[in-house]
């Protein structure tokens, strides 16, 4: 049976896998991107920025408010009932 991760072991798991350095090159190449490409970067950084600002134990956390209230705007907008649906 698989052991349950915990919400901050995955958040610093994902934290290894997209950094601060990480995210400074995708910045650096992200004007000539194009197509599924530019669109992989931006995904990629919403998950550092959601990651990232929720992460207590790095000194910025407080800074980040905004960065969780777009997080938890985004979160109800994907939990909301499609409209028109049946």
């Amino acid at each position: 049976m698989a052991k349950h991760v915990g919400p901050m072991t995955a958040i610093r798991a994902i934290e290894s896998l997209v950094d601060d350095d990480f995210m400074e090159d995708i910045a650096m190449r992200e004007s000539v991107l194009r197509g599924r490409n530019r669109e992989m970067a931006r995904r990629l950084r919403m998950i550092y920025r959601f990651s990232h600002s929720v992460n207590i134990d790095h000194p910025c956390y407080r800074v980040h408010t905004d960065w969780r209230r777009q997080t938890r705007e985004r979160a109800e907008l994907a939990a909301e009932p499609e409209l028109g649906g049946s």
